[in-house]
């Protein structure tokens, strides 16, 4: 299929539609017969080429040069007339055809669309050249685009479709009121917002032209039609290099398709070939994102994630030589015992550096006699029901682990040194640990000394300043 639009806008609208056996023309206006004869000389085709002549409503811009065609077969759903220069009426090969009509003309099935226009008995086509299966919609001047018409217009191999104002700019223009409301109104045209949207969701992966036309002088342009097509494909997935897309000017030709059948399958082949390789293109870019997206989440969460093995399980892989011991949840705040003020200092000194403790590196007991005194309360200690991952301090300088407080956490928390001595189990189901004074309750004690400084020097100027204003007071009484 070829299809050649000779010209598009309220001077005129005229477009013909070849295959190798059939030729047929849609409306017949022109801004002057000049132009249109020289227009169809350029794409080589002549009256007497016409297999016949489809007419969509009787305007003047569509049916001015009907004359010179009245002869060959015309199908319209409107009257028609024809006068010579003497006003004389004369005879027309008329075809009434009426919407939602499907008939043949040689190669081509077409299909009649009932459209909403001030003309009357207003029509759209849907073009499917029967060898090849190729299919062209053709809509212009229509106030709406009917519901029920989406689907059979969907997935079409070429668009020419009405964008024919930006409603903004229309009521800027000069025109009589009455004039902006008719072309609002539903038996108007369409503007760029609703044609955009109508074919956003028509197009698919078959499509391969895009032919915005009719677009008016005064009250559009050509970018911003296209503009509204973009935004609307994107909203459903799709990019405007996608299709080749086009706004039609009202005097410029416009080509697109193949003559020859077999060259006409062949782009179409082709088409899909490269709307299969972007979708492929669109699936790797979207897997490759989220696995970023996964990566960035993973790597953000281990921020706050510290690996920890519960003391029995030490204990257990100690002496038993196990290989592996359990990971299990680890619980960050073990400084139950702290204020406040204290807890916020601590974790705004290591809240930045997660750290991870090797179990077996880090908590070796010292002698196989403490192991051997451990491993007999290691069970009263799983099933003694007492307060899990806090830390106590003794004025011994000794902390106090409740039976379920993880040695990592506590290291990793406290950053303590690794020399440190087991002491025998408790009846209570506590374990001490003697060990040096750890890293972060050095920084506690400077950040303390610091803040007695700092409120020292508070005081004292509290102090300069009482006296200073007593010795000014003194002055004014003297």
């Amino acid at each position: 299929m070829k299809v050649s639009l000779l010209n598009s806008g309220s001077a005129g609208n005229c477009c013909i539609v070849q295959s190798s056996n059939t030729t047929i023309m849609i409306d017949c206006g022109s801004p002057s017969q000049k132009y249109l004869r020289q227009a169809m000389e350029e794409v080589d085709v002549s009256v007497n080429d016409l297999d016949a002549v489809l007419i969509t409503h009787n305007h003047s811009d569509h049916v001015r040069w009907l004359n010179m065609f009245r002869q060959r077969p015309v199908y319209s759903y409107c009257s028609l007339v024809c006068r010579n220069s003497k006003k004389e009426t004369l005879p027309i090969n008329h075809q009434l055809i009426v919407p939602d009509e499907i008939f043949e003309i040689r190669d081509f099935t077409i299909q009649s669309l009932g459209l909403s226009h001030d003309a009357g008995n207003t029509l759209g086509f849907i073009l499917t050249l029967n060898t090849t299966g190729e299919k062209l919609v053709y809509v212009t001047d229509t106030g709406y685009f009917p519901v029920g018409y989406q689907e059979d217009i969907s997935n079409a191999d070429y668009y020419i479709f009405e964008s024919n104002h930006d409603p903004d700019m229309l009521m800027h223009t000069s025109r009589p009121m009455w004039t902006k409301q008719r072309i609002l109104s539903d038996v108007g045209h369409l503007n760029n917002l609703d044609a955009s949207k109508i074919l956003a969701a028509a197009v698919g992966n078959r499509t391969r032209k895009v032919v915005l036309a009719h677009i008016s002088r005064e009250a559009n342009t050509e970018n911003l039609a296209l503009t509204a097509f973009e935004q609307s494909l994107q909203s459903r997935g799709y990019c405007l290099h996608d299709f080749d897309t086009e706004a039609a000017s009202q005097f410029d030709l416009t080509e697109f398709g193949e003559l020859d059948d077999e060259a006409c399958r062949l782009e179409a082949a082709a088409h899909l070939q490269i709307v299969s390789n972007r979708k492929e293109v669109k699936q790797v870019k979207q897997v490759k994102k989220s696995k970023e997206d996964i990566r960035s989440s993973d790597l953000d969460s281990s921020k706050y994630v510290v690996k920890s093995e519960t003391t029995s399980d030490v204990m257990n892989s100690e002496t038993c030589g196990n290989k592996q011991t359990e990971n299990l949840k680890t619980d960050k705040t073990d400084h139950r015992n702290l204020n406040q003020d204290d807890l916020k200092r601590i974790n705004a000194l290591d809240s930045n550096r997660p750290v991870t403790v090797d179990i077996k590196e880090d908590c070796q007991p010292q002698t196989h006699s403490d192991v051997c005194s451990d491993k007999d309360n290691v069970k009263k200690m799983q099933n003694a029901n007492h307060p899990s991952s806090w830390i106590s301090s003794n004025s011994d300088d000794s902390v106090v682990l409740s039976s379920e407080t993880s040695v990592t956490d506590f290291y990793s928390t406290t950053k303590a040194s690794k020399n440190f001595e087991t002491a025998s189990q408790p009846e209570n189901g506590f374990r001490v640990i003697s060990m040096p004074e750890s890293e972060s309750a050095r920084r506690l004690n400077q950040l303390r000394e610091l803040e007695n400084q700092n409120q020292q020097k508070i005081e004292k100027q509290k102090k300069e300043r009482q006296e200073q204003f007593f010795e000014s007071i003194s002055l004014l009484f003297d």
